[in-house]
């Protein structure tokens, strides 16, 4: 089954499609907040976000580009959010699971089990190409 499979109800649609890049974004977060706390100089989870970009370059090359801007965006976004917040720690993990629980809610009304109980690989890797999708569909 593909990812959008699990995500047909439009309740669901629009809580993953806000919910996933917080998700994203909150993760650089923590991975950054992390790697300052043990001095491992990968600045913002670089080395996963191109392991990312290598997946969907296997769509194609434009695929990956576009998905090189909204990773790149997010990483500004994190930055941002990291030098205006005061106890970033866990502000950034309330963050996180609250749109975690978004997310099983949003599958809760629509009565499916997340993709990610199939597939915890390629969920992580197809949700944020999923909301991207969503944004430019919205944008059309």
């Amino acid at each position: 089954m593909k990812y959008e499979d699990y995500h047909q109800d439009p309740i669901n649609k629009i809580i993953h499609t806000i919910c996933i890049p917080i998700i994203v974004v909150s993760t650089i977060s923590l991975v950054s907040i992390i790697q300052n706390k043990f001095k491992f100089n990968d600045r913002n989870g670089l080395i996963s976000i191109f392991m990312a970009l290598y997946y969907f370059y296997k769509y194609s090359f434009f695929v990956s580009f576009v998905m090189f801007i909204y990773y790149l965006l997010a990483v500004t976004i994190s930055d941002i959010w990291l030098a205006n917040t005061k106890y970033n720690f866990y502000k950034t993990i309330k963050v996180f699971i609250m749109a975690w629980i978004l997310q099983f809610i949003g599958h809760y009304i629509e009565g499916s089990s997340p993709a990610l109980l199939d597939g915890i690989a390629s969920a992580f890797t197809e949700a944020p190409l999923y909301s991207l999708n969503n944004i430019f569909r919205i944008l059309d």
